[in-house]
C-alpha cells in the first residue's frame, strides 16, 4: 500500500501531542488549589496538546470512509474483531493487571486503597485512563458500513452537513451528559465524518493553508489564556477545566484547523524514522501510560528537588515516546518469532499490535 507521508507525519504529531498532555497533567491537576508557575507551565503545554484525540478520529474517518470496501459488513466486522476488539481486550486485561500491582504497592505503603476500583473503571470502558478512546473507537467502526452506504445515498455535500450537525450535537451532549461507553462514540461522529468530508472538499478546492495555520495558533492560546484566567481567578465551574475537552468550542476549531491544514499541504516526504513512528504510532499511545506511570513513580524516589517545567515536560515527553516506540519494537520482533507462528496462525495475534489508525482499507 502506499502511504499518504504527510498524514504519516500529522499521526506522529498527535501521537507525541497525547504524550506531552499526560505528562503536563500532573503539572495542572496537582497545582489547581494552589496555582502558581508549574500550573502556569502544566496549562501551556496542555493547551497546545488538545487537538490530538480529535486528530486520530479524523484520521481513521478520512481513510476508512473513503473505502467502498468498508461498506461490506462480513468484511469489515471481521477486520474490525482482529484489529480493534481483541487489542482492546488484551490490553485492558494487561493494564487492568497494571492497575492491580500499583494499588498493591500502595497497600504495602499503608496507605488505604480499593481492590474495586479497577474492575470499576475497567465496566465503564476506561481500564486505564488512557483506553477509554478505544472503546469510543468500536463504536465508531460498527456503525462505519452504515455512514459509507448513507454517504452513497445523500452524496458528499450533504454528508459534509451531516459531520457539522453531529459536531454541534456532540458539543451539546458533551456539556449537558456524560455517555455510557457503548454510545460514547456519538459525541465523535462528527470529527469522523469531517475527516472525510474536509480531505474531500480540499482535495477539490484551493484553499490558503495559513489561515488554518493561524486560526490553530489562536485556537490553543485561547484554550491557555481561558483556563488560566478560570483557574487564577477561582471563578466557579462545575469543571474548571473546561475548555480542555475534546469537544469544547477552541478544541473543536483548532482540531478542524489543523486537520485542514495537513489537508491542504501538497504530497510532502518524511524520513524513515517518521514512517517508523507512525507505523507504531498505536503501540505508543497504548504504551505511553504505562511507562509513564513507572517513570513517575521512580523519578519521585529520586528527584528531591522540583525541576524546571519548562524544559523537564517536553524533556519526559520525548523519554515516554522513545521508550514506548522501543517498547512496540519489541513486542513486534515477539510476534515474528517462529516460536510463536502457530498462535498467529489460530487466533491472529500479530493484529493486537497493529496500528487501528493506520487502517486504511
Amino acid at each position: 500500500m502506499i502511504r499518504n507521508e504527510k498524514f504519516d507525519l500529522l499521526r506522529v504529531i498527535a501521537a507525541f501531542m497525547v504524550v506531552l498532555l499526560h505528562v503536563s497533567a500532573s503539572y495542572v491537576t496537582g497545582n489547581m488549589s494552589n496555582p502558581n508557575f508549574n500550573f502556569t507551565i502544566g496549562n501551556f503545554y496542555d493547551s497546545i496538546t488538545r487537538t490530538c484525540v480529535p486528530i486520530f478520529v479524523m484520521l481513521s474517518g478520512t481513510f476508512l470512509l473513503d473505502n467502498s470496501k468498508n461498506r461490506d459488513y462480513k468484511y469489515f466486522y471481521t477486520k474490525t474483531y482482529k484489529k480493534i476488539i481483541i487489542p482492546t481486550i488484551i490490553w485492558s486485561l494487561v493494564y487492568f493487571i497494571f492497575s492491580m500491582l500499583l494499588i498493591g504497592i500502595q497497600g504495602l505503603k499503608g496507605e488505604e486503597v480499593n481492590y474495586l476500583v479497577p474492575l470499576i473503571n475497567w465496566i465503564k470502558g476506561q481500564p486505564y485512563y488512557h483506553l477509554w478512546y478505544l472503546y469510543m473507537t468500536i463504536g465508531l467502526y460498527m456503525i462505519t458500513p452504515i455512514l459509507i452506504v448513507l454517504k452513497v445515498d445523500i452524496g458528499d455535500e450533504n454528508f459534509f452537513r451531516l459531520g457539522i450537525g453531529l459536531l454541534l450535537l456532540g458539543i451539546i451532549i458533551s456539556l449537558t451528559s456524560n455517555l455510557f461507553w457503548p454510545i460514547k462514540f456519538i459525541n465523535y461522529l462528527g470529527y469522523f465524518i469531517l475527516g472525510y468530508s474536509i480531505r474531500k472538499r480540499l482535495s477539490t478546492n484551493s484553499f490558503k493553508l495559513y489561515i488554518s495555520f493561524i486560526v490553530t495558533i489562536i485556537s490553543a492560546l485561547l484554550i491557555f489564556i481561558v483556563t488560566e484566567n478560570i483557574v487564577f481567578n477561582n471563578i466557579k465551574m462545575d469543571n474548571p477545566l473546561y475548555f480542555y475537552d475534546n469537544l469544547s468550542p477552541f478544541v473543536v476549531i483548532g482540531s478542524v484547523a489543523i486537520f485542514s491544514v495537513f489537508c491542504s499541504m501538497k504530497d510532502v516526504s518524511v524520513s524513515p524514522l517518521i514512517n517508523k513512528f507512525a507505523k507504531n504510532s498505536f503501540n505508543i499511545y497504548i504504551l505511553h501510560a504505562g511507562i509513564l506511570s513507572v517513570l513517575q513513580q521512580v523519578l519521585s524516589k529520586i528527584l528531591r528537588v522540583d525541576l524546571n517545567p519548562i524544559w523537564f515536560i517536553p524533556f519526559l515527553s520525548i523519554l515516554v515516546f522513545i521508550l514506548s516506540y522501543i517498547g512496540s519494537v519489541i513486542i513486534e520482533k515477539i510476534m515474528r518469532l517462529n516460536l510463536f507462528s502457530n498462535v498467529r496462525e489460530k487466533s491472529s495475534m500479530n493484529s493486537i499490535i497493529r496500528n487501528i489508525v493506520n487502517v486504511q482499507k
